[in-house]
């Protein structure tokens, strides 16, 4: 059986390379293309390329729903827009053109580079493949003292970080209804500090593993779930869409993982669909809210009906997603006209260290200022001379570090989320029975990360997964010791 995984792991690589260098092809041919009609084809190719990368995935890791979503996700953030260009849709064409600044062929280098990063971070996966993640089911064990555990730590995490959570999603949801969503960027209201901030995103921590704890009981599991419901739906009210979404989508993955005997039949299927349309058009109304402090909830209601039958939902939702295009386009456009130069990797080696609290961390963040590998978003805002964010992505800090060659570091990102979000046999009980709630924690965190910069990446891996990792074997192996 080993071996035919090997053979099969082995088949898939290869095929990758096939799609690499296939793709590639196209990409020399339109290169000579009129812009415009590049553009549009390159849409199209990517399109072929995640399907092809999906049923790859599909094929070797059985189980791989998670890295699969977080590969569609990745996709629309980097070619939402570059679909709508594929479509001539003249209104979207002409906002994503807008900035003013981009032609249709560097738009076209963009999407190829976008492209080649699709590609290895999937090539990553496939190295990262084991005999043991292909049969991979839900492990459930009869151990007193994983339960244990899972009950204590829980317990006390979401004593500690459920309060903190509260006052600042409190706070910020209710300045947002009061004065609208762009007023939550100031600093005239409460908030926590940072490291308050960070000892608060512990409620995601607690909640996973206190509903695991009791899975065996599915009505107090979805009670204790149903913190995150309620605050994720808060959040996507006001507008902070980007901290719901992948919440509710993790949300999901969890309850099926656990509840496993519960098959997605047909109606399921269609329910999930009239959810997420719904949910969709929700996602367009709340701009007025983000913009609109003076809106009534009969207006917002009123601005979805308009938006689902109207059906804008996908086109507004993929020019929304897509928005990640446009950081790797000012990070190109500045280092091609020598206004920025490539770190060779130094922001990545700065990210390191930003897992080492802001006060502890000495001279690090000077050196790192001087090197322009620290705070890259902030840097690339500054640079673009706008007073708000227009976010970052980890394909255009791939770009600033390495330029036209920063796609190869996807290989090792890829192959770091795989072992991160791949269910498989560990080597301890506490192991196997806890990595349900600790892929669900990190999808939550890591999802939006694709947005963001690496510094986040490794934060959130460190504090949420390894940290409370060892606490937990730390746990379990005190109790052991005892019996």
């Amino acid at each position: 059986y080993c071996e035919v995984m090997r053979v099969c792991k082995l088949q898939a690589i290869v095929f990758v390379i096939i799609l690499l260098v296939f793709s590639e092809s196209i990409i020399y041919f339109l290169s000579y293309q009129d812009s415009i009609k590049a553009v549009q084809f390159i849409g199209v190719l990517s399109i072929a390329v995640l399907v092809s990368l999906v049923r790859i995935d599909s094929k070797l890791f059985q189980q791989g729903s998670v890295f699969r979503l977080f590969l569609v996700f990745f996709f629309l953030f980097n070619f939402g827009q570059v679909i709508l260009l594929s479509l001539d849709n003249k209104e979207v064409c002409s906002q994503i053109t807008s900035y003013g600044r981009f032609s249709y062929a560097a738009i076209f280098r963009a999407s190829c580079y976008a492209l080649r990063t699709l590609i290895f971070i999937e090539f990553g996966r496939l190295l990262a493949f084991r005999d043991t993640q292909a049969n991979y089911s839900v492990f459930k064990t009869e151990d007193e003292a994983c339960e244990y555990s899972l009950r204590k730590l829980g317990f006390w995490l979401c004593i500690i970080a459920i309060p903190l959570d509260f006052i600042n999603t409190f706070s910020v949801v209710s300045h947002a209804l009061i004065y609208g969503y762009k007023a939550t960027y100031g600093n005239d209201y409460l908030k926590l500090g940072s490291s308050l901030s960070s000892i608060a995103l512990y409620y995601l921590t607690g909640i996973y593993l206190l509903a695991l704890a009791n899975k065996d009981n599915k009505k107090k599991t979805l009670l204790i779930l149903s913190y995150i419901v309620i605050r994720s739906s808060a959040l996507f009210l006001i507008g902070k869409r980007g901290a719901a979404v992948p919440m509710f989508i993790a949300l999901l993955w969890f309850y099926f993982s656990v509840f496993g005997k519960e098959k997605i039949n047909v109606k399921r299927i269609i329910l999930l669909i009239i959810i997420g349309y719904i949910g969709l058009a929700a996602s367009l109304a709340v701009f007025d809210i983000r913009n609109n402090p003076n809106m009534v909830f009969g207006d917002l209601v009123q601005n979805i009906s308009d938006s689902i039958v109207k059906f804008e939902v996908f086109s507004s939702s993929l020019m929304e997603f897509g928005g990640s295009l446009r950081p790797l386009l000012e990070v190109m456009r500045f280092i091609e006209n020598g206004q920025m130069d490539c770190v060779n990797g130094l922001s990545y080696v700065f990210s390191l260290f930003g897992i080492i609290p802001s006060g502890l961390r000495g001279p690090i963040t000077d050196i790192g200022a001087q090197f322009n590998a620290v705070d890259v978003g902030i840097m690339l805002e500054k640079k673009v001379g706008l007073s708000y964010g227009i976010g970052y992505s980890l394909v255009a800090e791939s770009y600033y570090n390495f330029g036209t060659y920063g796609f190869l570091t996807f290989i090792p990102f890829g192959f770091l989320l795989s072992n991160l979000f791949q269910p498989r046999e560990r080597n301890t009980s506490i192991a196997n029975e806890s990595q349900i709630a600790f892929i669900s924690i990190l999808f939550s965190l890591t999802l939006m990360s694709v947005r963001g910069t690496s510094e986040l990446l490794f934060k959130n891996i460190f504090y949420y997964y390894i940290i409370p990792m060892y606490l937990l074997r730390s746990i379990y192996e005190g109790v052991k010791g005892r019996s």
